[in-house]
């Protein structure tokens, strides 16, 4: 079996939801996403999932930061060591509010647990052009161990949706409707 470790940028995840199937909330569970898209594999074992996302202070939008401390709560006592949640403050910017740090976190994360050992395949659920060089490193890391490192990118796709690319380096997963509505979270979390 291989080992694969599942890296959602949440927020990337959820835009690209809502382009290509007109969500308007990150209605995904994570966990069963993640579940999902390794499924089509036979010879793969979901290890872990790791969840990043960007929250708003309580101050600046409570609305927002309880939606996000409720189902980041939920996540940890359905799933306990089946996954990694990471919440950093948004940072508000003119208005608006910005993730500073998750696309770091996220590369940080896939070379530190390349290097430890942790999985054979990890699959990147984000498009972000960002991740574009972390196949270089990972190709690197692979060749010193000596063993075969695989890198995947999921992402929605649809009609809808006019970037159908995933992140150079990685092979792509696309994820249709059908696999994402199976995948959803009915909770309220308001």
């Amino acid at each position: 079996m291989k080992r694969v470790i599942t890296f959602i940028d949440g927020q990337n995840l959820f835009y690209a939801a809502k382009r290509a199937f007109d969500y308007n909330y990150p209605n995904y569970d994570p966990v069963l996403l993640s579940r999902k898209v390794c499924s089509k594999d036979t010879d793969w074992q979901l290890i872990q999932t790791r969840f990043y996302t960007g929250v708003p202070s309580k101050d600046n939008d409570p609305k927002r930061h309880r939606f996000w401390q409720n189902k980041k709560g939920q996540l940890m006592r359905l799933y306990q060591k089946e996954i990694v949640v990471h919440t950093p403050h948004l940072v508000q910017h003119n208005g608006s509010y910005k993730e500073k740090g998750i696309d770091v976190k996220i590369a940080i994360d896939i070379v530190h647990l390349a290097m430890t050992n942790e999985y054979d395949i990890a699959v990147l659920f984000s498009q972000d052009r960002d991740f574009n060089e972390i196949g270089n490193v990972i190709a690197k890391i692979s060749k010193n161990q000596n063993r075969k490192i695989e890198l995947f990118c999921a992402f929605p796709v649809s009609a809808l949706l006019q970037n159908n690319r995933g992140v150079k380096s990685m092979l792509p997963i696309m994820i249709n409707k059908q696999t994402y509505d199976s995948a959803i979270d009915f909770t309220d979390y308001r």
